[in-house]
Protein backbone atom coordinates (compact mmCIF):
# COMPACT_ATOMS: atom_id res chain seq x y z
CA UNK A 1 0.00 0.00 0.00
CA UNK A 2 1.32 3.64 -0.97
CA UNK A 3 0.12 6.48 0.27
CA UNK A 4 0.67 9.69 -1.92
CA UNK A 5 3.22 12.28 -0.08
CA UNK A 6 0.34 15.01 0.14
CA UNK A 7 -1.78 13.42 2.06
CA UNK A 8 1.03 11.52 4.84
CA UNK A 9 2.33 13.44 7.72
CA UNK A 10 5.82 14.86 8.49
CA UNK A 11 8.16 12.06 9.59
CA UNK A 12 9.73 12.10 12.29
CA UNK A 13 13.18 10.68 12.57
CA UNK A 14 14.82 9.90 15.45
CA UNK A 15 18.34 7.85 16.29
CA UNK A 16 15.92 4.98 16.22
CA UNK A 17 14.50 4.76 13.33
CA UNK A 18 18.01 5.89 11.73
CA UNK A 19 19.35 2.51 12.81
CA UNK A 20 16.47 0.65 12.14
CA UNK A 21 16.63 1.70 8.62
CA UNK A 22 20.90 0.79 8.22
CA UNK A 23 19.95 -2.98 10.08
CA UNK A 24 16.84 -3.40 7.57
CA UNK A 25 19.33 -2.85 4.43
CA UNK A 26 22.66 -4.33 6.14
CA UNK A 27 23.35 -6.32 2.96
CA UNK A 28 23.43 -3.48 1.05
CA UNK A 29 25.66 -1.64 3.41
CA UNK A 30 27.80 -4.95 3.52
CA UNK A 31 28.41 -4.88 -0.50
CA UNK A 32 28.82 -1.27 -0.18
CA UNK A 33 31.58 -1.97 2.17
CA UNK A 34 33.10 -5.07 -0.23
CA UNK A 35 32.77 -2.78 -3.16
CA UNK A 36 34.87 -0.18 -1.38
CA UNK A 37 37.63 -3.06 -0.19
CA UNK A 38 38.10 -4.34 -3.88
CA UNK A 39 38.47 -0.73 -5.64
CA UNK A 40 41.12 0.05 -3.28
CA UNK A 41 42.75 -3.42 -3.75
CA UNK A 42 42.40 -2.81 -7.41
CA UNK A 43 43.92 1.15 -7.16
CA UNK A 44 46.80 -0.55 -4.98
CA UNK A 45 47.41 -3.15 -7.79
CA UNK A 46 47.31 -0.48 -10.73
CA UNK A 47 49.08 2.38 -8.62
CA UNK A 48 52.53 1.37 -8.66
CA UNK A 49 54.27 2.18 -5.30
CA UNK A 50 56.87 4.93 -4.96
CA UNK A 51 59.78 4.87 -3.50
CA UNK A 52 61.73 7.62 -2.54
CA UNK A 53 66.06 8.23 -1.92
CA UNK A 54 67.22 11.39 0.03
CA UNK A 55 70.35 13.13 0.30
CA UNK A 56 71.93 16.39 1.89
CA UNK A 57 73.82 19.11 0.83
CA UNK A 58 75.57 21.93 2.87
CA UNK A 59 76.37 25.33 1.56
CA UNK A 60 78.75 27.71 3.27
CA UNK A 61 78.88 31.03 3.02
CA UNK A 62 82.38 31.88 3.92
CA UNK A 63 84.36 35.45 4.61
CA UNK A 64 85.17 35.35 0.26
CA UNK A 65 81.56 35.55 -0.18
CA UNK A 66 80.48 38.23 1.77
CA UNK A 67 81.70 40.58 4.12
CA UNK A 68 79.83 41.73 7.23
CA UNK A 69 80.34 44.26 10.08
CA UNK A 70 80.11 42.18 13.39
CA UNK A 71 77.76 44.10 15.71
CA UNK A 72 76.81 43.04 19.81
CA UNK A 73 73.26 41.83 20.08
CA UNK A 74 71.11 42.39 23.51
CA UNK A 75 72.66 39.14 24.61
CA UNK A 76 76.53 38.31 25.49
CA UNK A 77 76.94 36.75 22.28
CA UNK A 78 77.58 38.87 18.52
CA UNK A 79 75.70 38.49 15.48
CA UNK A 80 76.00 39.19 11.50
CA UNK A 81 73.71 41.08 9.76
CA UNK A 82 71.80 39.73 7.21
CA UNK A 83 74.26 36.99 7.10
CA UNK A 84 71.07 34.62 7.37
CA UNK A 85 69.04 36.34 4.34
CA UNK A 86 72.66 36.20 2.37
CA UNK A 87 73.00 32.60 3.08
CA UNK A 88 68.95 31.56 2.00
CA UNK A 89 69.86 33.59 -0.97
CA UNK A 90 72.86 31.55 -1.81
CA UNK A 91 70.82 28.46 -1.07
CA UNK A 92 67.96 28.87 -3.04
CA UNK A 93 70.23 29.60 -6.09
CA UNK A 94 71.84 26.31 -5.24
CA UNK A 95 68.18 24.61 -5.21
CA UNK A 96 67.54 26.15 -8.61
CA UNK A 97 70.41 24.68 -10.46
CA UNK A 98 69.75 21.28 -8.49
CA UNK A 99 66.26 21.44 -10.15
CA UNK A 100 67.11 22.73 -13.75
CA UNK A 101 66.09 21.11 -16.51
CA UNK A 102 69.69 20.48 -18.35
CA UNK A 103 70.84 18.78 -15.72
CA UNK A 104 67.42 16.45 -15.75
CA UNK A 105 67.71 16.09 -19.38
CA UNK A 106 71.49 15.05 -18.74
CA UNK A 107 70.41 12.45 -16.15
CA UNK A 108 67.88 10.90 -19.08
CA UNK A 109 70.30 11.15 -21.40
CA UNK A 110 73.00 9.02 -19.47
CA UNK A 111 70.34 5.72 -18.06
CA UNK A 112 67.57 6.29 -21.05
CA UNK A 113 63.85 7.21 -20.37
CA UNK A 114 63.29 3.18 -19.98
CA UNK A 115 65.95 3.04 -17.55
CA UNK A 116 64.60 5.84 -15.48
CA UNK A 117 60.86 4.49 -15.60
CA UNK A 118 60.87 0.89 -16.61
CA UNK A 119 57.84 0.76 -18.54
CA UNK A 120 57.50 4.02 -19.71
CA UNK A 121 57.30 2.69 -23.12
CA UNK A 122 55.57 -0.41 -23.35
CA UNK A 123 51.72 -0.13 -24.54
CA UNK A 124 49.98 -2.55 -22.25
CA UNK A 125 46.58 -4.00 -23.50
CA UNK A 126 43.72 -1.79 -23.81
CA UNK A 127 41.13 -4.25 -21.33
CA UNK A 128 43.95 -4.52 -18.74
CA UNK A 129 43.70 -1.80 -16.22
CA UNK A 130 47.04 -0.44 -16.78
CA UNK A 131 45.68 -0.58 -20.11
CA UNK A 132 42.86 1.91 -19.57
CA UNK A 133 44.65 4.25 -17.62
CA UNK A 134 47.01 4.18 -20.94
CA UNK A 135 43.96 5.13 -22.65
CA UNK A 136 42.42 7.71 -20.41
CA UNK A 137 45.79 9.33 -20.28
CA UNK A 138 46.60 9.19 -24.45
CA UNK A 139 43.14 10.97 -24.83
CA UNK A 140 43.96 13.87 -22.58
CA UNK A 141 47.02 14.12 -24.73
CA UNK A 142 44.98 14.34 -27.71
CA UNK A 143 42.92 17.24 -25.90
CA UNK A 144 45.91 19.04 -25.36
CA UNK A 145 47.87 18.40 -28.61
CA UNK A 146 44.16 19.94 -30.32
CA UNK A 147 44.08 23.09 -28.36
CA UNK A 148 48.30 23.28 -28.12
CA UNK A 149 49.39 21.67 -31.10
CA UNK A 150 53.13 22.54 -30.57
CA UNK A 151 52.94 20.66 -27.82
CA UNK A 152 52.65 17.15 -30.24
CA UNK A 153 56.12 17.78 -30.78
CA UNK A 154 56.83 15.65 -27.06
CA UNK A 155 59.30 13.05 -27.27
CA UNK A 156 59.24 10.10 -25.02
CA UNK A 157 62.91 11.70 -23.57
CA UNK A 158 61.06 15.12 -23.16
CA UNK A 159 58.39 12.90 -21.03
CA UNK A 160 61.09 11.34 -18.77
CA UNK A 161 62.86 14.68 -18.13
CA UNK A 162 59.31 16.14 -17.07
CA UNK A 163 58.47 12.85 -14.91
CA UNK A 164 62.18 13.37 -13.29
CA UNK A 165 61.50 16.62 -12.44
CA UNK A 166 58.21 16.00 -11.23
CA UNK A 167 60.18 13.22 -9.01
CA UNK A 168 62.95 15.84 -8.06
CA UNK A 169 62.05 17.53 -4.60
CA UNK A 170 64.39 20.02 -2.82
CA UNK A 171 63.97 21.18 0.55
CA UNK A 172 65.93 23.94 2.73
CA UNK A 173 66.29 22.82 6.46
CA UNK A 174 64.93 25.59 8.94
CA UNK A 175 67.88 27.01 11.05
CA UNK A 176 70.37 24.99 9.07
CA UNK A 177 72.73 24.87 6.26
CA UNK A 178 71.93 21.91 4.64
CA UNK A 179 69.54 21.29 1.53
CA UNK A 180 67.56 17.75 1.49
CA UNK A 181 67.27 16.73 -2.20
CA UNK A 182 65.21 13.85 -2.86
CA UNK A 183 63.82 11.42 -5.76
CA UNK A 184 61.04 9.61 -6.40
CA UNK A 185 61.03 6.71 -8.27
CA UNK A 186 59.02 3.40 -8.86
CA UNK A 187 62.67 1.43 -8.19
CA UNK A 188 64.75 1.92 -4.87
CA UNK A 189 67.47 1.72 -6.42
CA UNK A 190 66.87 3.60 -9.61
CA UNK A 191 65.75 6.67 -7.62
CA UNK A 192 69.18 6.66 -5.66
CA UNK A 193 71.77 6.00 -8.79
CA UNK A 194 69.43 8.82 -10.48
CA UNK A 195 69.90 11.03 -7.40
CA UNK A 196 73.63 10.81 -6.99
CA UNK A 197 73.89 11.10 -10.65
CA UNK A 198 72.25 14.40 -10.87
CA UNK A 199 74.57 15.46 -7.80
CA UNK A 200 77.67 14.63 -9.78
CA UNK A 201 76.41 16.55 -12.55
CA UNK A 202 75.52 19.13 -10.34
CA UNK A 203 79.19 19.58 -9.11
CA UNK A 204 80.38 18.93 -12.45
CA UNK A 205 78.51 21.66 -13.86
CA UNK A 206 78.78 24.51 -11.00
CA UNK A 207 82.87 23.62 -11.06
CA UNK A 208 82.67 23.93 -14.95
CA UNK A 209 80.59 27.18 -14.39
CA UNK A 210 82.90 28.98 -11.94
CA UNK A 211 85.98 27.97 -14.51
CA UNK A 212 84.44 30.12 -16.90
CA UNK A 213 83.37 32.56 -15.15
CA UNK A 214 86.83 33.16 -13.53
CA UNK A 215 89.66 31.36 -15.49
CA UNK A 216 88.35 33.32 -18.80
CA UNK A 217 87.63 36.52 -17.00
CA UNK A 218 91.13 36.34 -15.43
CA UNK A 219 92.84 35.21 -18.42
CA UNK A 220 90.98 37.80 -20.76
CA UNK A 221 91.96 40.37 -18.30
CA UNK A 222 95.15 39.72 -17.77
CA UNK A 223 96.31 39.63 -21.45
CA UNK A 224 94.66 43.27 -21.93
CA UNK A 225 96.72 44.50 -19.45
CA UNK A 226 99.78 43.12 -20.68
CA UNK A 227 98.87 44.30 -24.04
CA UNK A 228 97.77 47.93 -22.09
CA UNK A 229 101.34 47.48 -20.41
CA UNK A 230 103.44 47.30 -23.86
CA UNK A 231 102.02 49.73 -25.54
CA UNK A 232 102.34 52.38 -22.48
CA UNK A 233 105.87 50.79 -22.65
CA UNK A 234 106.79 51.65 -25.76
CA UNK A 235 105.11 55.24 -25.69
CA UNK A 236 107.69 55.77 -23.00
CA UNK A 237 110.81 54.74 -24.61
CA UNK A 238 109.93 56.62 -28.15
CA UNK A 239 108.93 59.76 -25.58
CA UNK A 240 112.19 59.61 -24.11
CA UNK A 241 114.17 58.90 -27.43
CA UNK A 242 112.54 61.91 -28.78
CA UNK A 243 113.09 63.87 -26.26
CA UNK A 244 116.25 62.86 -25.25
CA UNK A 245 115.42 62.90 -21.70
CA UNK A 246 115.93 59.68 -19.63
CA UNK A 247 114.45 61.23 -15.90
CA UNK A 248 112.53 64.78 -16.66
CA UNK A 249 112.18 64.76 -12.60
CA UNK A 250 116.24 65.31 -11.96
CA UNK A 251 116.96 66.84 -15.43
CA UNK A 252 114.60 69.62 -14.58
CA UNK A 253 115.72 70.30 -10.95
CA UNK A 254 119.23 70.42 -12.67
CA UNK A 255 118.15 72.92 -15.06
CA UNK A 256 116.11 75.05 -12.41
CA UNK A 257 119.94 74.81 -10.11
CA UNK A 258 121.44 75.81 -12.85
CA UNK A 259 119.09 78.94 -13.70
CA UNK A 260 119.30 79.87 -9.83
CA UNK A 261 122.91 80.31 -10.11
CA UNK A 262 122.76 82.10 -13.31
CA UNK A 263 120.68 84.20 -12.17
CA UNK A 264 122.63 84.75 -9.21
CA UNK A 265 125.34 85.72 -11.61
CA UNK A 266 123.49 87.87 -13.83
CA UNK A 267 122.21 90.13 -10.27
CA UNK A 268 125.71 89.86 -9.74
CA UNK A 269 126.92 91.68 -12.91
CA UNK A 270 123.95 94.11 -12.79
CA UNK A 271 125.15 95.60 -9.40
CA UNK A 272 128.35 95.70 -10.82
CA UNK A 273 127.44 97.85 -13.87
CA UNK A 274 125.16 99.75 -11.60
CA UNK A 275 128.22 100.76 -8.94
CA UNK A 276 130.59 101.68 -11.97
CA UNK A 277 127.98 103.79 -13.20
CA UNK A 278 127.25 105.46 -10.18
CA UNK A 279 130.94 105.80 -10.26
CA UNK A 280 131.84 107.47 -13.41
CA UNK A 281 129.10 109.59 -12.67
CA UNK A 282 130.45 111.10 -9.63
CA UNK A 283 133.50 111.54 -11.38
CA UNK A 284 132.21 113.54 -13.43
CA UNK A 285 130.78 115.89 -11.06
CA UNK A 286 133.67 116.21 -9.17
CA UNK A 287 135.62 117.35 -12.47
CA UNK A 288 133.55 120.07 -12.92
CA UNK A 289 133.67 121.32 -9.38
CA UNK A 290 136.98 120.87 -9.04
CA UNK A 291 139.16 121.98 -12.30
CA UNK A 292 142.02 122.16 -10.46
CA UNK A 293 141.69 118.36 -9.52
CA UNK A 294 140.76 117.71 -13.40
CA UNK A 295 144.09 115.11 -14.65
CA UNK A 296 143.95 112.97 -11.57
CA UNK A 297 140.02 112.45 -11.96
CA UNK A 298 140.09 112.11 -15.48
CA UNK A 299 143.01 109.02 -15.05
CA UNK A 300 140.82 107.76 -12.26
CA UNK A 301 137.48 108.11 -14.74
CA UNK A 302 139.27 106.66 -17.64
CA UNK A 303 140.50 104.07 -15.65
CA UNK A 304 135.98 103.19 -14.16
CA UNK A 305 134.90 103.76 -17.77
CA UNK A 306 137.39 100.61 -19.29
CA UNK A 307 135.99 98.29 -16.14
CA UNK A 308 132.39 98.96 -17.42
CA UNK A 309 132.27 97.35 -20.29
CA UNK A 310 133.17 93.58 -19.37
CA UNK A 311 130.53 94.06 -17.18
CA UNK A 312 128.24 94.91 -19.09
CA UNK A 313 129.19 91.85 -21.58
CA UNK A 314 129.04 89.31 -18.41
CA UNK A 315 125.91 90.76 -18.21
CA UNK A 316 124.64 90.47 -21.17
CA UNK A 317 126.07 86.64 -21.53
CA UNK A 318 124.11 85.84 -18.79
CA UNK A 319 120.92 87.52 -19.14
CA UNK A 320 121.54 85.34 -22.63
CA UNK A 321 121.83 82.05 -20.49
CA UNK A 322 118.88 82.62 -18.15
CA UNK A 323 116.97 83.26 -21.47
CA UNK A 324 118.32 79.88 -22.65
CA UNK A 325 117.71 78.06 -19.31
CA UNK A 326 114.42 79.49 -19.02
CA UNK A 327 113.12 78.62 -21.97
CA UNK A 328 114.37 74.69 -21.86
CA UNK A 329 112.89 74.56 -18.36
CA UNK A 330 109.23 75.74 -19.89
CA UNK A 331 109.88 72.99 -22.77
CA UNK A 332 110.69 70.39 -19.60
CA UNK A 333 107.60 71.40 -18.12
CA UNK A 334 105.77 70.54 -21.12
CA UNK A 335 107.47 67.49 -21.35
CA UNK A 336 107.16 66.57 -17.50
CA UNK A 337 103.45 66.49 -17.79
CA UNK A 338 103.13 64.53 -20.70
CA UNK A 339 106.13 61.67 -19.03
CA UNK A 340 103.87 62.22 -15.75
CA UNK A 341 100.63 61.15 -17.50
CA UNK A 342 102.54 58.29 -19.15
CA UNK A 343 104.26 57.14 -15.66
CA UNK A 344 101.07 56.90 -14.11
CA UNK A 345 99.48 55.09 -16.18
CA UNK A 346 102.44 52.32 -16.17
CA UNK A 347 102.35 52.59 -12.91
CA UNK A 348 98.57 51.90 -12.61
CA UNK A 349 98.38 48.96 -15.05
CA UNK A 350 101.52 47.30 -13.23
CA UNK A 351 99.47 47.31 -9.61
CA UNK A 352 96.53 46.14 -11.17
CA UNK A 353 98.50 43.11 -12.90
CA UNK A 354 99.89 42.04 -9.50
CA UNK A 355 96.42 42.35 -8.28
CA UNK A 356 94.74 40.47 -11.00
CA UNK A 357 98.20 38.04 -10.27
CA UNK A 358 97.36 37.42 -6.74
CA UNK A 359 93.54 36.92 -7.55
CA UNK A 360 94.48 34.39 -10.00
CA UNK A 361 96.19 32.38 -7.03
CA UNK A 362 93.49 32.87 -4.89
CA UNK A 363 91.06 30.94 -7.24
CA UNK A 364 93.58 28.51 -8.42
CA UNK A 365 94.10 27.73 -4.57
CA UNK A 366 89.64 27.55 -4.87
CA UNK A 367 89.23 26.00 -7.53
CA UNK A 368 91.82 22.55 -6.11
CA UNK A 369 89.47 23.15 -2.88
CA UNK A 370 86.08 22.84 -5.14
CA UNK A 371 87.43 19.75 -7.02
CA UNK A 372 88.06 18.05 -3.50
CA UNK A 373 85.21 18.85 -2.65
CA UNK A 374 86.08 21.10 0.43
CA UNK A 375 84.72 24.24 -1.31
CA UNK A 376 81.56 26.23 -0.33
CA UNK A 377 78.96 23.34 -1.18
CA UNK A 378 79.58 19.53 0.08
CA UNK A 379 77.62 16.67 -0.22
CA UNK A 380 77.40 15.05 3.45
CA UNK A 381 75.27 12.53 2.46
CA UNK A 382 74.51 10.18 -0.80
CA UNK A 383 71.38 9.13 -1.77
CA UNK A 384 70.34 5.40 -0.57
CA UNK A 385 67.68 2.79 -1.92
CA UNK A 386 64.94 3.29 0.77
CA UNK A 387 62.66 0.23 0.69
CA UNK A 388 60.09 1.65 2.49
CA UNK A 389 57.08 3.30 0.20
CA UNK A 390 56.49 6.71 0.70
CA UNK A 391 52.97 6.51 -1.95
CA UNK A 392 50.85 5.16 -1.29
CA UNK A 393 51.19 4.01 1.95
CA UNK A 394 49.23 1.07 3.22
CA UNK A 395 47.97 1.98 6.36
CA UNK A 396 46.14 5.39 4.87
CA UNK A 397 44.79 3.67 2.25
CA UNK A 398 43.33 0.70 4.21
CA UNK A 399 42.05 3.51 6.64
CA UNK A 400 40.56 5.30 3.59
CA UNK A 401 38.95 2.47 2.39
CA UNK A 402 37.75 1.28 5.65
CA UNK A 403 35.83 4.50 6.54
CA UNK A 404 34.87 5.31 2.58
CA UNK A 405 33.14 1.86 2.78
CA UNK A 406 31.68 2.13 6.33
CA UNK A 407 30.50 5.50 6.21
CA UNK A 408 29.44 5.71 2.31
CA UNK A 409 27.42 2.23 3.16
CA UNK A 410 25.53 3.59 5.85
CA UNK A 411 24.74 7.08 3.97
CA UNK A 412 23.55 4.79 1.02
CA UNK A 413 21.35 2.93 3.50
CA UNK A 414 19.90 5.93 5.05
CA UNK A 415 19.35 7.81 1.42
CA UNK A 416 17.56 4.89 0.27
CA UNK A 417 15.71 4.19 3.72
CA UNK A 418 14.29 8.12 3.33
CA UNK A 419 13.07 7.65 -0.73
CA UNK A 420 11.47 4.64 0.35
CA UNK A 421 7.78 5.31 0.65
CA UNK A 422 6.61 1.64 0.79
CA UNK A 423 4.99 0.26 4.22
CA UNK A 424 6.14 -2.83 5.73
CA UNK A 425 5.47 -2.54 9.50
CA UNK A 426 3.21 -1.30 11.61
CA UNK A 427 5.16 1.65 12.61
CA UNK A 428 5.19 2.69 8.74
CA UNK A 429 1.27 2.83 9.19
CA UNK A 430 1.12 5.01 12.28
CA UNK A 431 3.43 7.58 10.08
CA UNK A 432 2.23 7.40 6.84
CA UNK A 433 -1.50 7.33 8.24
CA UNK A 434 -1.25 9.09 11.76
CA UNK A 435 -3.85 6.16 13.18
CA UNK A 436 -3.32 4.08 15.58
CA UNK A 437 -2.67 0.21 14.80
CA UNK A 438 -5.41 -1.93 16.94
CA UNK A 439 -4.09 -5.36 15.86
CA UNK A 440 -2.99 -7.25 13.46
CA UNK A 441 -3.72 -9.93 10.95
CA UNK A 442 -1.84 -12.86 10.25
CA UNK A 443 -2.03 -15.09 7.48
CA UNK A 444 -1.27 -18.66 7.89
CA UNK A 445 0.37 -20.80 4.40
CA UNK A 446 -1.58 -24.18 4.41
CA UNK A 447 0.18 -26.98 2.85
CA UNK A 448 -1.09 -28.01 -0.51
CA UNK A 449 -4.34 -30.22 -0.73
CA UNK A 450 -4.63 -33.07 -2.41
CA UNK A 451 -6.72 -34.09 -5.34
CA UNK A 452 -8.79 -37.49 -5.94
Amino acid sequence: MTIPIDYRPTRVLTIRHLIAMVYRRKLIVLGFFLCALGGGYLGLKIVSPVYRSTAQVMVNLGQEDVFMPVLPSSSSEVRTPLAGMQLEQRANSEVRIIQSQPLAAQVVAKFGPAGLFPGIDVQHPWYTPRGLMQQAIELYRQIGYYFYPQSANETLTDRATDRLQRGLKTELVKDSKVIEVSMDNAVPEIAASSLNELLHLYLQERTALYQRETDDFFDRQLAKQLADLQVVNRQLEAFRTQNKVLDVDSQREALLHRLAEVDASAQGEAIAVTGVQKRIGALQRQMQDNPTLTPVLRTDLLRTQAELPPHQDALANWTRIKADLTSQVEALNKVQSESAQLLQQQRVLQDNRKLYLQKVEETRIQQAMRKAQFGDVVIVNWGVPNYAPVSPKLGMVLGGVVAVGIIGGIGLALLLGLIDDRISNAEDVVEATGLPVIGRVGVQRLPPARIG
